[in-house]
C-alpha cells in the first residue's frame, strides 16, 4: 500500500507541476544582460556599455561590483542589470559584473 500511495504522490505532484507549467505560474529567473565596455569617463566617474544586441548602457562607479571600477578597461566583458528607469543619459545599468574570458555562463 506504502508503494501505491507514494506512486499516486509522485504522478498528483507530476500532474500539478504541469498545470503550473501551463499557466505561467512557474518563475523564470531572467539572465543578466551582457555587453563590453565602449568607454570609461575617470573625470566623471561613469562610462557606457555596448550590449550585445548593440545598444549602449550608462553606468556609473557606483553599479560596479565591489568597487572593481578601477580594474574595467574598454573591452572588458561585463554582465549588467538594467535600472527600470531610463535616466538623463538613457538606458542605466544598476549593477555592473566584470566577468573573464573564462567565467561566461551558457548563456554568453
Amino acid at each position: 500500500m506504502v508503494a501505491v500511495r507514494d506512486c499516486f504522490d509522485a504522478v498528483r505532484r507530476q500532474l500539478e507541476d504541469q498545470v503550473r507549467r501551463q499557466r505561467g505560474d512557474v518563475k523564470t529567473h531572467e539572465v543578466p544582460a551582457h555587453g563590453k565596455i565602449a568607454s570609461l569617463i575617470a573625470e566623471g566617474d561613469y562610462g557606457f556599455i555596448d550590449t550585445s544586441d548593440g545598444t549602449e548602457v550608462y553606468f556609473h562607479r557606483n553599479a560596479v561590483a565591489n568597487g572593481g571600477v578601477e580594474k574595467l578597461t574598454v573591452g572588458d566583458e561585463v554582465r549588467f542589470s538594467l535600472h527600470p528607469a531610463e535616466g538623463e543619459k538613457g538606458a542605466q545599468a544598476s549593477a555592473v559584473i566584470p566577468v573573464g574570458k573564462h567565467h561566461l555562463g551558457p548563456a554568453g
